[in-house]
């Protein structure tokens, strides 16, 4: 029957090997191979070196922008318009000025646009009281459609009040308007309002005054007599 091991089953357990023979008997040892030959302290390790620095990417070169050459030549649009151009808008209307005994040199003429929202004027008037500093006079549109007549002491009466259908007190009239700036007697200016538009106040008249409207007196801003009057036409 086989032999068994200490459990009772499987192959028996092998003998023990045998010591193997010193090659130098009665002799010390000889020390073993390393960096610490002998007895004694180990000596201190050397510090680590530091890891290598990777390298540095190099620097890019700044790329040049292309610069466009022009083209000499005819050459179509890189896009047509979406729309033709509209043509400029003109003057609807206008109201040529008349003199009167007390500025009897007095002539221009004040265009109406249609904007958006309101009406823009172009004032150019000539020929008003000349005064070496800049002065201001009073600009009303008023009621009427007839200037009357220039002279006497109280010119152009027959154009009435001021246009005013919303019935409001002055300044807040409808037909009341920024006092004309006059340099040496001249005034050009240009403003836009959103108080009427250009149909609203065609047949009235224009009147410029010799004063200028204090923009709270009532009922017209004490402005003083008419100077210039013209009516208000469709062109």
């Amino acid at each position: 029957m086989p032999e068994r091991n200490r459990f009772g089953y499987g192959p028996a357990p092998m003998p023990p090997r045998p010591p193997r023979p010193d090659p130098h008997p009665g002799s010390p040892r000889p020390p073993m191979p390393g960096p610490h030959p002998g007895p004694g302290p180990r000596p201190p390790r050397p510090p680590m070196p530091p890891p290598p620095r990777p390298p540095r990417p190099p620097r890019p070169f700044p790329i040049p922008i292309p610069i466009p050459i022009p083209i000499p030549g005819p050459y179509p649009p890189p896009y047509p318009p979406p729309y033709p151009p509209a043509p400029a808008p003109g003057p609807i209307a206008r109201a040529e000025l008349r003199s009167s005994s007390f500025a009897p040199y007095v002539q221009g003429i004040v265009d109406f646009y249609r904007v958006p929202g309101g009406t823009r004027l172009e004032v150019t008037i000539s020929g008003l009281p000349y005064f070496s500093e800049l002065r201001e006079m009073g600009f009303h549109i008023h009621e009427n459609r007839d200037c009357g007549s220039g002279s006497g002491s109280d010119p152009f009466r027959a154009a009435g009040g001021h246009y005013n259908p919303s019935y409001n007190l002055h300044p807040h009239h409808d037909g009341d308007l920024p006092n004309l700036q006059v340099d040496r007697g001249r005034a050009h200016m240009s403003f836009t309002t959103d108080r009427f538009r250009p149909e609203d106040i065609m047949g009235c008249t224009l009147v410029i005054h010799r004063d200028p409207d204090d923009y709270h007196s009532q009922p017209a801003g004490n402005s003083g007599p008419r100077i210039a009057c013209g009516q208000i036409k469709p062109i």
